[in-house]
């Protein structure tokens, strides 16, 4: 997604202020906002010119050790108008594309996900996994019984105990890999409670405090890589009920 749009939040508060994260500490990013001020020379006489307004998240860990002469994190740094540009242009495609492309947006989400006929199956497999499993339980417990009571000899015990211990380890594993198969249709029940979140936005023309508290979980900037004039950075946009969607944002020009 590019950024170069200009997207002006200078005269109000930022609906982002509070759900953007510093990607190394973690800390709630602070939004600045600096108003433009005349512009003096170098003998600080006025020069009739104006500074550029700027508007920002900074890092507050990293500033708060400067003021301790510590270099603590890093100086994460993302305009404000940056941020809002991405998240608003993302969840405008995400709009669009769940009227056009719904499925794909949910495989996109959440990944591939089970067709009801597979579903079915796959939990029929489950229970039935999990029926042998306690049957085997048994099967060892009565196993040490039969020893105990004679009837089987300690080096039969052994090597009926360990076969029946293999095939349960086995069905172990496969239990867990079908639960985390099912999990997966959790998801994307939690990604259409999203979409059905998403289809009461009636414009996306602003990012507003609504829109935020009710598709925004948090916003991770990371650090910027590349020259100033041309640096690539990764913001992580996680939304309500989904995972996270990693975007890359390249920009040009000045940092601020």
């Amino acid at each position: 997604v590019k950024t170069s749009r200009p997207y002006r939040s200078f005269d109000h508060s930022t609906p982002l202020k509070g759900v953007v994260y510093c990607a190394d500490c973690g800390a709630v990013m602070i939004n600045t906002k600096v108003r433009p001020s005349p512009v003096k020379d170098r003998n600080g006489e006025l020069t009739g010119k104006m500074s550029k307004p700027k508007d920002f998240f900074s890092c507050p860990t990293h500033k708060n050790g400067l003021r301790h002469r510590k270099k603590v994190c890093s100086s994460h740094t993302a305009r404000t108008d940056a941020l809002t540009f991405l998240v608003l242009e993302t969840l405008k495609s995400f709009s669009e594309r769940s009227i056009t492309d719904e499925q794909g947006l949910l495989r996109q989400l959440n990944g591939d996900t089970l067709s009801a006929d597979t579903l079915k199956r796959v939990k029929k497999a489950l229970n039935q996994k999990r029926r042998r499993c306690t049957e085997l339980d048994e099967l060892i417990q009565r196993t040490y019984e039969d020893n105990f009571k004679g009837l089987l000899a300690d080096e039969r015990l052994e090597e009926v105990v360990s076969q029946l211990e293999a095939e349960q380890e086995q069905l172990e594993r496969e239990i867990a890999q079908l639960e985390e198969d099912i999990s997966g249709e959790g998801q994307q029940k939690d990604s259409r409670r999203f979409l059905k979140q998403l289809r009461t936005v009636t414009s996306f023309e602003v990012l507003t405090a609504d829109m935020v508290s009710q598709l925004i979980d948090k916003v991770i900037v990371h650090e910027r890589t590349g020259k100033r004039n041309h640096y690539q950075q990764d913001i992580e946009i996680y939304f309500k009920f989904v995972e996270k969607i990693l975007i890359s944002s390249q920009k040009g020009g000045d940092a601020e």
